[in-house]
């Protein structure tokens, strides 16, 4: 592909998405470890008009990227001269061939027609922290750059999260209690990413948990083949924006065709252009609403401030009676929560990685819990320690991928 990230150098605007501390145990971030700074973005050479027609699907996105900063929290502290930075974070980007510099080095993937593929190296030769979600026209900047002001505040502008698709809570509700009660789930083998499907007794799919696929740094974790979509229609709940749990959008055939049921969440300009194109058609329905109970389903929106923790938890009661839980990457459930605090059945949240708190016991002991991952990706998942936690509390682990001499593959849990 001609991408515009292979020119000699790129400035990309960008939105901090992901903040993650690599290979480590300890949720406390230490400000020498290594942390992967994962950004959606758009290419800043192109003109305003541009840029924004790109975010509303006017354009072919050629001109949106992910990109992701290996780098210590320390050294883009002195980089940026902030000392400290959050999801939501608008970031302008300096990128550079590898080699040239002694910048920390990068990955970067321009937007093709079926995702994020190609995984340009590159260095980070500058950053400029411009502004933080909340408050975009109120922090001062540099006199070097007031002159991107204006840009970089209205593309911020059009990346909120379209108004029209913020649904009333019974519209949710009529939309779920119509579908066919489920018998089982398919935990779907796509690498580092996650995607879970109910299926009813006759194999066909009810509803789509996330839609995940890996983004360009984790696509070597992909398996050869992707999940055969049968039911366009299927709706599509999903849990948060991260892009290992949206990714299938673009990579997977029949995924765009239903409705999307997602938590409103503040976007950058890539995954502002999925909502956007949902949305004229009619089949983004936002919800804000803390708590619904729909038939055989139940959804919780947290409160947290990162996407990780501020996105839907679901809850599926199956035909055989046992209720499965699936919270995305979110630390898991309070006693005060109105889902199961003891399920049957059980995702593994954040692909098996380190989370706050204690996890769910299950009704019997050894109970089956599916940990969604790919072998090799940049992450470092799963975590040694949270695995045995789960263990601990009595789940039995299984894994989508390889696991010894038991292959890759997706995994069943139910009826």
């Amino acid at each position: 592909m001609n991408s515009f990230l292979r020119e000699k150098s790129v400035s990309l605007i960008g939105r901090l998405t992901r903040i993650e501390q690599v290979n480590s145990d300890n949720l406390v971030r230490h400000k020498a470890a290594r942390i992967g700074f994962e950004f959606d973005a758009i290419n800043r050479e192109i003109s305003e008009q541009t840029a924004l027609d790109e975010i509303s699907g006017k354009r072919d996105g050629a001109n949106l990227a992910l990109v992701k900063v290996l780098t210590t929290y320390d050294r883009l502290c002195k980089i940026t001269g902030r000392n400290e930075f959050e999801e939501g974070d608008w970031f302008l980007i300096q990128l550079g061939p590898r080699g040239n510099s002694s910048g920390s080095f990068a990955w970067a993937s321009a937007l093709e027609t079926a995702g994020y593929l190609e995984n340009i190296p590159l260095s980070l030769e500058n950053a400029t922290w411009m502004f933080r979600d909340e408050d975009p026209f109120l922090r001062p900047l540099s006199s070097g750059i007031t002159a991107l002001r204006s840009m970089v505040q209205n593309i911020a502008s059009a990346c909120k999260f379209p108004s029209t698709a913020i649904y009333k809570r019974n519209d949710i509700q009529n939309l779920l209690t119509n579908l066919s009660v489920a018998d089982h789930a398919i935990v779907h083998d796509v690498g580092q990413g996650s995607f879970i499907t109910l299926m009813d007794a006759n194999n066909n799919e009810v509803v789509h948990l996330d839609a995940g696929w890996p983004v360009s740094w984790n696509m070597k974790t992909a398996p050869k083949t992707k999940p055969c979509i049968k039911n366009y229609s299927a709706p599509v709940v999903i849990s948060h924006w991260d892009w290992d749990h949206i990714h299938g959008y673009h990579a997977i055939r029949g995924l765009r065709s239903g409705i999307w049921i997602v938590p409103v969440q503040k976007l950058g300009p890539g995954a502002k252009r999925i909502a956007e194109t949902l949305s004229k058609s009619n089949r983004l329905y936002g919800m804000s609403s803390t708590f619904l109970s729909a038939g055989k389903f139940k959804l919780y929106r947290k409160k947290g401030k990162n996407f990780n923790n501020s996105g839907i938890l679901m809850e599926a009661s199956l035909n055989s009676g046992k209720k499965i839980i699936y919270v995305g990457d979110s630390d898991y459930l309070s006693s005060t929560s109105p889902l199961t605090v003891n399920p049957d059945l059980l995702v593994a949240t954040h692909h098996g990685a380190k989370f706050n708190g204690s996890v769910p016991l299950p009704t019997s002991y050894l109970a089956p819990c599916v940990v969604s991952v790919g072998a090799g990706n940049t992450y470092k998942h799963p975590s040694q320690a949270a695995l045995q936690l789960h263990r601990s509390a009595g789940w039995q682990l299984s894994y989508t991928c390889q696991d010894g001499l038991i292959p890759r593959g997706q995994k069943r849990l139910g009826p």
